[in-house]
């Protein structure tokens, strides 16, 4: 009994020491468990608030306002009719050619509205006496009701007969005050829904809502002969404005809203159809597919034209890349490209006279710069023309590959960059061809991705808050802006920064690494408000005063404003100086240092060393403390917000004020904009578009890490 009772608490002793031990064992990786559960659960968060807001956006962007509102002084019964046949909803994102601007996708056409001027004249009709009070003779219409009494009312519009027929059938909807008639019949017999003011004594113009898909009402809205480009019937100028962008026809660069400017659009006044860019399209297309194919067709061509074709084919592409990513900030203009014409025929003719022979590369960089001067498709179909570049690339590296030229196989092998690559052009080539093929104009998708005109007006009345039909997202504006912005701010921080980099790393003593390494640290944490407040007052007014000597020397045509892109893309690149100097030092000193030893002991030089054997290996950290150094320029906004401006425009002018991405969300969060509208919404769109681009960049900057790690033991 003594031995048993003994033996109990160490039985239990035991078990609570087994016990603690597997909680202490468990517990770190429960820990850390949580720790990242919360992480990414609040990122999950992050991107659905994100996708959820964003969304609404895009569905709803198809109309051009937020809800059907009459103006105030129609009467109840007019504005309650309408109301109530309208079918309201978000927006159909398969339907970009065209939604009416009131949100109104359908009506039901059965229900009945009161019909005003100018269906019936109402001018000097006195109900009471039921006749008209001045001395025009104008007479009221009369219809017998099944009672065997007339009731009179208002004269019906003697041109649309089709009044008189409807009441002579149903003469019961034949009110002295408000004759009714069905939807169906305003449908049928009318180009266009149109009500006049019912205050004579507010100067309120005609109201007209255009069927949906109704040809007529797009050419002569009321039908009264005379097209809309013409004074109207009604007494307005419709078509002053073609896509309705409140710029007039006279100064807009893009008269329908087609996405084609007009020195390259057939019809100015009709969206088209972009063939060039359908033309680059299948072009790119068939580039890819004869890629795919190349040992079917390789094995056919010598080993000597291989080799002679595929240096200028690259040579083209790249060439043809670098004029595209180009164009996105400023296309570059004709006498560029006839300078490099001229260059290129110059090397030609040496070459020739030396060695006998013609440089193909270069006679081909001629060709191309003399066809991109007379067809200049880089200046408007700059989507296009990147992706044709980069499908030349992806043929070029096809055809230079040994076993696509034995043609062993049905298709050509190519390494993962490759197949990225082409994958990619196929995929957005099949988007910019949707977008040429349908006519991108107000309230469509393609708008928002195409369009280069942001404004996001808001007006409230009363109680009741609207936005204007004159609403445009081109979200093209922002977007050129934020780019200038950030590759601008890499011209200035890559030199800067990667030389830094190599100084401390290469050449700097211990000591004096210990000094400027801590002073570095010390930019990277000082607040970007602090920056734009530098940048607004240091740097500003140097900017300006260059771009006054541009303007002076005709080299820009607009007098620089003291918010502009260069200013902020100068000031991001020394916020982001610091960041790619810090890592690539890092990046630098991860490199043994038997490799330099190696190579001073084959007598290279320490800029030889440098060149040649320690950026090369620590290239994959360069290239990640640039890719991460451009996020940070993309999503910077406090500096942006006090150095480039607050307006949205689309310039090629880096001397002009604009605005970024980032900046229009700061600008617009602080509670300006009604919750629900779309212009409320388009803030989480262009988040997401901003949230999908930095995504794009962390994952190539990832590919190239993998791409170009070096592995030391």
């Amino acid at each position: 009994m003594g031995a048993e009772s003994e033996a109990k608490p160490k039985t239990a002793s035991n078990g609570s020491s087994r016990w603690k031990g597997r909680v202490e064992e468990a517990a770190p990786g429960v820990v850390l468990f949580a720790l990242a559960a919360t992480v990414i659960m609040i990122t999950a968060g992050i991107v659905f608030v994100l996708f959820d807001s964003g969304s609404k956006f895009y569905r709803g962007f198809g109309c051009g306002v937020d809800a059907y509102k009459p103006p105030q002084d129609w009467h109840e019964d007019l504005k309650a009719g309408i109301k109530e046949a309208a079918i309201y909803d978000d927006g159909k994102l398969s339907d970009p050619l065209w939604l009416d601007s009131f949100c109104i996708v359908d009506w039901d056409l059965e229900h009945e509205i009161v019909i005003a001027e100018p269906f019936i004249d109402r001018f000097e009709w006195d109900e009471a006496t039921g006749t008209y009070t001045d001395d025009s003779g104008r007479v009221g219409s009369t219809f017998d009701l099944a009672d065997g009494t007339s009731v009179t009312g208002p004269a019906l519009d003697p041109e649309r007969t089709y009044l008189g027929t409807y009441f002579q059938e149903n003469p019961s909807q034949w009110d002295t005050a408000y004759p009714k008639v069905p939807l169906r019949l305003i449908l049928e017999n009318e180009g266009a829904l149109i009500l006049h003011e019912q205050d004579p004594e507010l100067a309120r113009k005609w109201w007209v809502t255009l069927w949906v898909w109704n040809e007529t009402a797009q050419t002569d809205v009321d039908e009264d002969g005379v097209e809309n480009d013409a004074i109207d019937g009604a007494g307005t100028i419709l078509d002053n404005d073609v896509d309705g962008d409140n710029i007039a026809n006279y100064l807009d660069e893009d008269i329908d809203g087609d996405g084609l400017p007009n020195p390259y659009d057939p019809d100015v006044y009709n969206p088209n159809a972009d063939r060039v860019g359908l033309f680059l399209g299948v072009l790119t297309l068939l580039v890819v597919l004869a890629a795919i194919l190349s040992p079917r067709w390789l094995q056919h061509l010598s080993v000597e034209a291989i080799d002679a074709w595929t240096p200028a084919l690259r040579l083209n592409a790249l060439v043809l890349l670098g004029i595209g990513f180009m164009s996105l900030l400023a296309p570059p203009s004709a006498s560029i490209l006839v300078t490099l014409c001229v260059l290129c025929l110059i090397l030609v003719g040496f070459g020739w006279k030396l060695d006998g022979r013609l440089p193909l590369s270069i006679a081909c960089l001629a060709g191309l710069s003399a066809f991109l001067v007379a067809v200049e498709f880089y200046a408007v179909q700059t989507g296009h023309s990147i992706f044709l570049a980069l499908s030349l690339v992806g043929l070029s590296t096809a055809m230079s590959d040994s076993r696509n030229q034995a043609g062993s196989t049905r298709f050509a092998t190519l390494d993962g960059d490759t197949r990225a690559i082409m994958a990619l052009a196929v995929m957005v080539t099949l988007v910019l061809m949707y977008f040429d093929v349908v006519a991108r104009v107000n309230g469509s998708l393609g708008e928002f991705f195409t369009q280069t005109w942001w404004k996001t007006d808001v007006r409230s009345a009363a109680e009741t808050v609207t936005v204007t039909s004159d609403l445009h997202m081109g979200v093209n504006s922002l977007l050129q802006t934020t780019l200038q912005v950030a590759l601008g701010a890499l011209v200035v921080a890559i030199p800067i920064g990667l030389g830094t980099a190599v100084f401390l790393s290469e050449y700097a003593s211990p000591r004096t690494a210990n000094i400027v390494k801590p002073i570095l640290e010390l930019l990277a944490g000082i607040p970007s408000v602090v920056y734009g407040f530098f940048a607004f007052v240091v740097i500003a007014p140097l900017v300006v005063d260059l771009g006054t000597v541009f303007l002076e020397r005709g080299w820009i045509s607009e007098e620089p404003q003291l918010f502009n892109p260069l200013n902020g893309a100068i000031v991001v690149g020394i916020m982001i100086t610091p960041l790619i100097a810090s890592l690539s030092e890092d990046a630098l000193r991860a490199v043994p240092d038997s490799l330099r030893q190696a190579s001073y002991a084959l007598g290279a030089t320490t800029t030889e060393t440098t060149a040649r054997v320690t950026m090369p290996s620590a290239l994959s950290g360069i290239l990640a403390s640039i890719i991460l150094a451009l996020s940070r320029a993309i999503g910077e906004t406090m500096a942006v917000t006090l150095s480039v401006g607050t307006l949205a425009t689309y310039s090629d002018n880096m001397f002009r004020s604009a605005q970024t991405m980032t900046a229009y969300i700061a600008q617009r969060i602080g509670g300006e904009l009604p919750i629900g509208t779309t212009p409320y919404y388009s803030l989480f769109a262009v988040g997401l578009y901003l949230f999908a681009i930095t995504l794009g960049l962390n994952m190539v900057g990832h590919k190239i890490m993998t791409r170009f790690r070096e592995a030391y033991d």
